[in-house]
């Protein structure tokens, strides 16, 4: 599934970040999870999205995923936090902005919260990780709903052997989304030399303009939207 935008690269003194930005209006940053990149979150949102006017996509590479780079000097997901937030005030100023992010990028997301409250419009999360580091988190034991033996070896085929480990409910749509996440490099070495020891911003009350925020429609408003299924299994990552 294609859905075009332009390739940038913001140059942060000792790195350089890749994103891709769609669109004209209201701009909306894309964070997707641990293992994936950018594509993950064109997958996610493009489909809503490319549909409505009035919106400016930037989907960036977080460091060690796609085709931005790890580094030797990046040693922790605080440290990805300061250097995400050096890009927001790079590439959006002093915009207003919404911000989107998927499992280890709704954690960075929380983050933004916190550090430009002021300037949201918005916030959606899918799947939202809340605890760092992931050894402390407490979750309920997991339950396959919906089992594909064929579907599961394609995704072993296909370089995906993660996806058994994650997904609850098999088809057509979850194994196309998985392919998409597939298809993104990783360093992997870079990723699991993180610290993870959590970020100042973890356990704290959001700032108190979004307690009030209604959730996300077709309009551009103040919104607030976590979304996670009864069975989601996809937080585990």
């Amino acid at each position: 599934m294609a859905f075009g935008g332009t390739d940038l690269q913001c140059d942060l003194d000792r790195i350089s970040v890749h994103f891709v930005r769609l669109g004209e209006g209201i701009p909306l940053l894309g964070l997707h999870g641990m293992g994936g990149d950018h594509t993950e979150m064109l997958f996610e949102l493009e489909p809503l999205l490319s549909k409505r006017g009035g919106w400016q996509r930037i989907y960036l590479d977080l460091p060690g995923h796609g085709r931005t780079p790890g580094a030797d000097w990046i040693t922790s997901i605080a440290q990805v936090f300061e250097l995400l937030s050096r890009f927001v005030e790079a590439v959006l100023g002093d915009a207003r902005f919404v911000v989107a992010g998927s499992s280890y990028g709704a954690y960075m997301a929380q983050g933004l919260v916190h550090r430009f409250g002021g300037r949201l419009d918005g916030l959606w999360m899918n799947v939202p990780a809340v605890t760092y580091p992931r050894a402390n988190r407490v979750r309920p034991a997991r339950t396959v709903i919906r089992e594909d033996a064929k579907a599961r070896a394609e995704m072993a085929d296909a370089g995906a052997s993660w996806y058994s480990e994650i997904a609850v409910a098999d088809g057509p749509a979850v194994c196309e989304y998985a392919r998409a996440i597939a298809a993104g490099a990783t360093d992997q070495a870079f990723l699991s030399g993180l610290d993870e020891t959590g970020s100042w911003f973890q356990g704290q009350s959001p700032p108190e303009p979004l307690h009030h925020c209604r959730p996300f429609r077709s309009t551009p408003q103040p919104p607030l939207q976590p979304t996670r299924s009864r069975s989601e299994d996809l937080a585990r990552r």
